[in-house]
Parts: C-alpha cells; structure tokens; sequence
C-alpha cells in the first residue's frame, strides 16, 4: 500500500496550536496569576472555576508534537534531526528568553526575581544544570519537549525508530503503565511517563494519516489514550497541592479524549489558500507567545490594574501587546536568527564524521 503525501503544512494543526496557546494563556493569566497574586491583587471569579482546566492546552501541546516529530523524522538520520529541531526551537527561545528577563529586571518585583546568570543559563534550555531557576516557570515544558527530542535521536541514530516502531511504543505505553503504580518522580522525568500517551498518541496518528489504520496502531493508539487518561487524573491532583483547587475527573477525563480527538480531527482539514496562510502565520506565533505570555503578563497585568485599568481593559491591552511581540517574532526575528544558526551549525555539523545529509536542508517549521 502506497503511502499518503502530506502537505508542506497542515492548517488544522496551526489552528490547534492557537487553540492550545490560548488555553494555556487563560490558564495563566485567568486562574494561576490572581490566585497566587502574582498579577496583582485582581481577581475573575466568574472565570477561574473554566480557566483552570486551561493547563490543557500543554497536554494538546505535547499531542501535537508526537505528529509534527513523526513527521519532522521523515527521510531525517539523527543529526538531521536534530539540527532541524536546535533551528525550529532556539532562535525564538533566546529572543524570548531575553525579552522576559529584560521585562523583570525593569519591573525589580520581588515576586519575580531575576539575574544576568539565571537569564544566561536559560538559554542553554537546562538552567537547573547550573543551578538556577528558569526566568519562566512555564519553560518546563520546553525541557519536557526536548527529552523526547532526545530519546526520538537515540531512536533514529540506533535505527529503531525505523525498524521495530512497535517495541518502541509498546515498551514505552509499559514503562509509562508501571510508573502510574511507582509513582516515581525521577523515573518519569527520564521516559515521559506521565505524558507518554500523549506523545504516542500524535505519533500514531500520524502513522495512521500516512501508512493507514492497522489492528497494531489502533490497538497501541487505544491503550495510549487509556494510559494517559490514567496520568491525567493522577496528575490532576497537583491542582489541590498547588492551588487547594479539587478538580472534577469526570471533567478531566474528557479534556483527555477531546485533546486525542481534536488532532484525529484536525489532520485532514482543508481550507483555501487565504485561510491556509492565516493559519500558517497564527500556528508559527504560537511559540514566542507561549514563552512570553506568563510572567510578562503578570508584570502588565499587576502594573495595569494597579494603575486603575479595568481588569477586562487590562487583559485586553496585555493580548495586544502579546500579539504584536509573538507576530515580530515569528515573522522577523526568528526566520533571521534560524539563517543565522544555521550558517554557524552547518559546517561543524559537516565535519562530522560519517555525516549523512539525510534532510538537513529542509523546512524546519513543522
């Protein structure tokens, strides 16, 4: 059976990155910033009780970085890979990154302190390794992505990936299963435990959009769904530890089966060309606003209240702000720092020995 050709770009996955985006920003700034203060003292009482399920849009994040990285390995060896990966995420994380830290050294909140070192080990992605905290806490993700990045080269560089997709998944949905009883903290950092099914779920339905269903990927696509339910209603207890919040599992559950569900369903999805380039354009923003909207918009969001703004006014005047940064980023900055990095990475990348080209000149925006 002939595989199916994807598009240089799908726009129901752009549109799901807007989705998610938002989700995370309404959590952000509707929920965790007024109940910790850290927006100032304002509160949305009638929106707290939604917002907080907002903590979704990373889980449909991470869905969707199973598909884009089964896709992004294509035709890709290791390095490829990785090279494709380094340009995709690093030129709009350190402008980011920069742009945070400048912001909270202006606003010297005692809330949100930062230092030359802290901002200078935030680029490297790792700053724990150097013993400081991220300039936003919301970067763990980030760190979650790249882990997976990284077991996804060992994959690739040891030929597994491509020869036995099945034990891969399997051994992982096992490992995944085994920690939900262990419960240990350090073992699901090193595999993902607790987004496993996530990841494995948007990397079958990929495989499934182009090589077709099978008994294998929908039963393995069935059990990645049920593992990570599972997770999800483990984990949503953090929300009581955190926030004295008792979230509804039944709610949870769902939130779980929707994220699955809008990937399935966003894959085929058509438009024209009009709408296709909006799409682009919104899905490329996502990133430097998922990285810039926390603690920037704590900043703007305590300094504008406390200047007497309604909170609505204040909300809507920090979005703003937040869409011009996330579109210069996107449309100028990063396309010029992704040329830049790979002037200086590509010829160390070529004295590697045994170096194959594979992909290494392709797109690197999906």
């Amino acid at each position: 059976m002939a595989r199916a050709a994807l598009p240089p770009r799908l726009p129901g996955l752009d549109l799901l990155r807007v989705v998610a985006v938002l989700a995370v920003i309404a959590f952000h700034w509707l929920f965790r910033g007024p109940v910790t203060g850290v927006s100032g003292p304002v509160r949305f009482p009638g929106l707290e009780a939604v917002a907080v399920y907002g903590y979704f849009g990373v889980d449909l994040f991470f869905t969707l970085s199973g598909f884009v990285i089964a896709w992004s390995a294509e035709g890709r060896d290791a390095i490829g890979f990785a090279r494709a990966r380094l340009l995709r995420l690093w030129p709009a994380f350190a402008v980011s990154v920069s742009l945070t830290a400048a912001v909270l050294a202006w606003a010297a909140d005692p809330a949100l302190p930062v230092t030359a070192a802290q901002w200078l080990a935030n680029l490297t992605f790792l700053p724990h390794l150097f013993g400081q905290r991220f300039v936003d806490s919301a970067y763990w993700s980030i760190v979650v992505e790249l882990v997976f990045y990284g077991w996804v080269f060992l994959a690739l560089a040891t030929g597994l990936w491509r020869r036995h997709p099945a034990l891969l998944g399997w051994s992982w949905l096992a490992l995944s299963a085994i920690n939900l009883k262990l419960g240990n903290v350090a073992f699901d950092r090193l595999v993902l435990a607790s987004f496993a099914g996530e990841f494995l779920a948007g990397i079958l339905l990929y495989r499934l959009r182009v090589d077709g269903p099978s008994v294998g990927r929908l039963a393995m696509l069935a059990a990645a769904m049920a593992v990570q339910v599972a997770h999800g209603m483990v984990n949503a207890a953090d929300l009581t530890t955190q926030y004295g919040v008792v979230p509804d599992l039944r709610v949870v559950a769902l939130l779980h089966l929707a994220v699955f569900a809008l990937v399935a369903l966003a894959v085929p999805l058509s438009t024209g060309p009009a709408a296709a380039r909006l799409a682009r354009t919104a899905g490329l923003m996502t990133y430097p606003a998922y990285l810039l909207h926390q603690n920037i918009g704590a900043v703007a969001l305590a300094r504008l209240t406390a200047a007497g703004i309604d909170p609505i006014a204040a909300l809507a005047v920090a979005g703003a702000a937040l869409l011009a940064a996330s579109w210069l980023i996107a449309a100028f900055i990063e396309p010029a720092g992704r040329r830049l990095l790979a002037a200086l990475a590509d010829p160390l990348i070529a004295r590697l020995p045994g170096r194959r080209t594979g992909r290494a000149s392709a797109g690197t925006t999906v």
